[in-house]
């Protein structure tokens, strides 16, 4: 019964009784810990980030799409013959879906729009487009476009002549090329007049992932090809730098987090260790006593050990909690329209994420205890002496 008396008084006094008498030893150590704390989460946040601002951009781009664009001069330009980079192009049908336009000079006035780029599509085009195409209804010019009902007839400028155009819901897969700007789409023939004075062209393969083994590889042989035939301009977009750029990201991310966590444990545990120690050799005396009456040295140590780590937990909220709600602001005052950003404080909540940021701080914790393990093995005798 003493025992317990003793250790219940021991444990008040040296936990509760101490953090109210001296609150600069609990603020120092709880400000360094929550400081560091954050600056974890705020880094994690910030790799995040950019990786979502990547995945964005490859979405956008297309896992296994392929984009060729190629400006071609007009028949009687002395930049050369008027060539098509399509029929080179032609088996990549075996890899996916494809399509060819041809951008038209000039833009088209839509109504409720305002501008829009004109192209034509030949025939395969239009038959890869037939899935979308037939859900706005019959029509000879198609406008895809955002924000207005799929189907509706507006009225459209281009060349001096109007008409009607039904609108067509921009589907997934072709945000690249119709996701920025209104696209008024127009049948091969009818501006061939047009196009003899030279035109953009645009070659996209909608990649089928079973269909390319190795997409890297596929890029390259576009981009030989191209350039044997004397397309040296023409230029090959893919996803595959923005996937190297996200494999970079994410190493970087691993090896800087792991650095800079370890440097904010050895803070910690420099800071904790150090406030530890003083406070034991200030009651070392009582902590002999107790020994004394044959509670084991492992109490003492259990002690000190519980107030690290809650004190390392306690930073730890506070820190995610002060980040929490520093992200709206941040938005606001930053002007971030990213969709990701948002995603962010629901990311920062996830047990695995937390764990992975601030584990640092509970190494450190449990280090700071070393110096009173090494302070414990002095006899209780000499102590007390």
């Amino acid at each position: 019964m003493k025992s317990s008396i003793l250790i219940a008084s021991y444990l008040s006094k040296d936990i509760w009784h101490r953090w109210y008498e001296n609150p600069g030893s609990f603020l120092s150590r709880l400000l360094v810990a929550s400081l560091l704390g954050g600056l974890l989460c705020g880094v994690q946040l910030a790799f995040r980030y950019a990786e979502l601002s990547l995945q964005k951009e490859i979405g956008r781009l297309g896992l296994h799409n392929v984009t060729i664009t190629h400006h071609v001069a007009s028949a009687g330009s002395s930049a050369g013959k008027k060539t098509s980079v399509a029929p080179l192009l032609e088996h990549l049908q075996q890899f996916g879906s494809t399509l060819h336009l041809r951008h038209l000079p000039g833009n088209a006035e839509i109504e409720l729009a305002g501008d829009a780029i004109a192209v034509t599509a030949d025939r395969p085009t239009l038959v890869t487009l037939a899935p979308a195409l037939e859900k706005a209804g019959p029509s000879d010019v198609y406008v895809f476009l955002e924000g207005i009902p799929e189907g509706l007839p507006l009225w459209i400028t281009y060349q001096g002549g109007d008409r009607s155009a039904r609108v067509v819901s921009v589907p997934p897969k072709l945000q690249q090329l119709f996701g920025e700007r209104p696209v008024l789409v127009f049948p091969e023939l009818e501006h061939a007049a047009v196009e003899e004075a030279g035109y953009m062209e645009t070659f996209l393969l909608l990649g089928d992932a079973r269909r390319i083994p190795d997409l890297p590889l596929l890029v390259d042989a576009i981009g030989l090809v191209l350039s044997k035939e004397g397309f040296d301009r023409a230029k090959v977009i893919s996803a595959v730098p923005w996937l190297e750029r996200l494999r970079n990201l994410q190493t970087r991310q691993q090896r800087w987090g792991v650095w800079f966590g370890i440097f904010c444990g050895v803070l910690v545990a420099l800071v904790y260790g150090s406030i530890t120690i003083l406070e034991y050799q200030q009651n070392a005396f009582l902590s002999a006593l107790i020994r004394s009456f044959g509670i084991s040295a492992r109490f003492v140590l259990f002690r000190y050990l519980a107030e690290s780590i809650i004190l390392a937990i306690i930073a730890a909220a506070c820190a995610v909690m002060a980040v929490w709600l520093a992200l709206p602001v941040l938005e606001i005052w930053m002007e971030i329209s990213h969709e990701g950003f948002r995603s962010l404080r629901e990311e920062l909540l996830v047990p695995h994420n937390l764990w992975t940021s601030l584990r640092w701080l509970a190494g450190g914790a449990i280090v700071a205890v070393l110096p009173v393990l090494m302070a414990l093995r002095r006899p209780v005798g000499r102590i007390l002496g």
